[in-house]
């Protein structure tokens, strides 16, 4: 009997193990899912997801103001949620230059905005701040992504374009 015991309480864990291992917690709110799902051209989308770090960002503002004692947790868990939304974006950013898509309008966006995202997160890494030691990593994650996806967007639409070679010709045509 406690052999048997044993073996539903292992096949349990097991099983709740495997359920909440894989889950990974939402980074869009409803509205948001539903904007991405009516957007489906890649210029409005990565302006909708650059829309969407913007609320992230006003959020670690409106946290850093407030005096709830869990603020680092929660400005982490903000950082977090931009770092996913970013990750979003880049994956947009790369399906329209596989299906050869010019985004080159809302790359120059991203550059723009991004911009100012980098100098807010920057000016955040004071370790004076509030919670700093909870969202400390987050933040050093979040500025590296924003500075990566700046450096995409300055790749332009179609990178691959600007890394091509002009054909070496001959100095003067051949002789017959």
């Amino acid at each position: 009997m406690r052999q048997y015991l044993f073996f539903l309480l292992l096949l349990w864990s097991g099983f709740y193990g495997m359920k909440t291992w894989g889950a990974q917690e939402e980074f869009l709110t409803s509205q948001e899912l539903d904007a991405v799902r009516d957007t489906q051209e890649p210029g409005k989308r990565i302006v909708l997801y650059l829309d969407f770090a913007q609320r992230r960002l006003d959020a670690v503002k409106a946290n850093l103001a407030s005096q709830k004692p869990n603020r680092g947790q929660a400005i982490q868990k903000n950082l977090r949620e931009y770092y996913r939304v970013l990750e979003a974006l880049n994956s947009t950013i790369e399906n329209a230059r596989d299906k050869t898509i010019p985004v080159d309008k809302a790359l120059g966006e991203i550059e723009k905005r991004g911009g100012e995202f980098l100098k807010y997160l920057q000016s955040l890494q004071a370790k004076s701040s509030p919670g700093w030691d909870d969202y400390r990593f987050t933040l050093e994650e979040a500025v590296d992504m924003t500075q990566d996806e700046i450096a995409e967007a300055k790749k332009g639409s179609f990178p691959e374009v600007k890394e091509r070679e002009a054909p070496q010709l001959p100095a003067s045509p051949p002789r017959r």
